[in-house]
């Protein structure tokens, strides 16, 4: 079981990420940190791999850059990606509440502000009255 899911933003997220992985694995041990691109093996189902490894996860790290609330969707030029609901970032964080994971957003960098729930799809509200660290 992974103690730690680290949720992010290719874009924005993805350097955050490698550093959360390795400070944590380094403290609690690599098998205690989820992170995609290191923990599914090619060949397996990833679908399978992430929506399970959130639902295992005691604590979900949901790292939010500058580009997290208005991220483009790929494939809808002008929408935003978190009003897809099958967004993985969104989709992720939304099985952690169901799951009951800690939820703990990580704001990165300075100029980073609290997040705004009237910008966030109604399932995401919750996240901007977690606790946030910086």
């Amino acid at each position: 079981m992974h103690e730690f899911f680290i949720n992010y933003r290719t874009q924005d997220g993805k350097e955050a990420a490698r550093t959360f992985d390795a400070e944590l694995s380094n403290r609690f041990g690599t098998d205690s940190v989820f992170r995609a691109q290191k923990s599914i093996a090619p060949g397996t189902k990833w679908v399978d791999m992430l929506v399970g490894g959130v639902r295992r996860c005691r604590v979900l790290l949901a790292l939010i850059g500058t580009d997290w609330v208005d991220a483009p969707h790929q494939k809808r030029p002008g929408r935003r990606a978190l009003t897809d609901p099958k967004d993985w970032v969104r989709r992720e964080i939304e099985e952690a509440f169901a799951a009951g994971a800690l939820v703990v957003p990580v704001l990165l960098g300075r100029q980073m502000a609290q997040l705004d729930p009237l910008r966030l799809p109604a399932s995401l509200k919750p996240l901007a009255d977690c606790q946030y660290e910086r």
